[in-house]
């Protein structure tokens, strides 16, 4: 097998991790949020971020080569399913962390 199935297979998750958190992070400030009315962003933010539990079974029904805990149902066995799902996961956290401080500065009255 190769090295990078052995032995750096989660060094390589944890650095997409880190690189697709900062492409979040520098994509939630493209979003113009301005001109939206704040409850609603707030709701939106709020359906946002408790959407990203989904990645919780995702990440339990996923079997890594080599891993001798294998999950009861067999669907993400590959092992391109848990570099998608650490992409996936690293941007929405970018996304959806910065989003919200930026909005909870917004959203805090001048006075405080």
């Amino acid at each position: 097998k190769s090295r990078f199935r052995n032995d750096l297979f989660f060094p390589a998750l944890i650095a997409l991790f880190n690189i697709f958190d900062l492409i979040g992070r520098t994509a939630s400030g493209y979003v113009d949020i301005r001109g939206q009315n704040p409850r609603s962003f707030d709701k939106k933010l709020a359906a946002a971020s408790y959407a990203r539990f989904i990645f919780f079974p995702l990440f339990l029904l996923v079997k890594a080569s080599g891993s001798i805990l294998a999950p009861p149902i067999k669907i993400f066995f590959h092992d391109g399913f848990p570099v998608i799902f650490t992409i996936l996961f690293a941007f929405t956290n970018g996304f959806v962390s910065c989003l919200s401080f930026i909005q909870a500065s917004t959203s805090t009255p001048q006075s405080e």
